[in-house]
């Protein structure tokens, strides 16, 4: 029968193991990263949920779907991205779906987000600014938390 001093060893270790996990470097952004977009003052709103799936395309390129969410507003976008230094420049490309009230014009973004660890999560951030039917969009900044997948 193993002593108290081995059996407390494997325990902690046993309770360690996930968070050593959870602070190593994240290996990819693929996946899921929900948070707010926010805008500047005089844009339609000044704050929605915002979600990004990250794949990547035929010839591994970044490319994925975002999803811009407030009260009677729903936009789903496709997007296409690249990696240049710590910075992912994303670049919303086609409309897929679209609820809105008959004012709200869509704002296709560009974004330009860091990667940037806090304790144990992983969040992307930066600023975005776009083009919509009304002419260049009121910027605003953008902060998501990586969701971890759920078995």
């Amino acid at each position: 029968m193993p002593s108290n001093r081995v059996v407390h060893f494997i325990s902690f270790f046993i309770l360690l193991f996930p968070f050593q996990l959870a602070a190593q470097n994240l290996p990819t952004v693929r996946g899921q990263w929900i948070g707010t977009l926010t805008q500047e003052q005089g844009g339609y709103r000044d704050q929605y949920t915002f979600e990004i799936y990250f794949q990547t395309d035929a010839n591994g390129q970044l490319a994925g779907t975002t999803y811009v969410k407030a009260p009677s507003v729903l936009g789903v976008f496709s997007f296409t991205g690249s990696k240049r230094g710590n910075v992912y420049y994303i670049i919303e490309k086609d409309l897929r779906y679209s609820r809105k009230p008959e004012d709200l014009s869509w704002c296709f973004k560009s974004m330009q987000l860091r990667l940037i660890q806090r304790g144990a999560d992983w969040y992307l951030e930066g600023p975005w600014q776009g083009t919509s039917g009304y002419g260049t969009c009121i910027p605003g900044w953008l902060s998501l938390r990586w969701q971890p997948p759920k078995v």
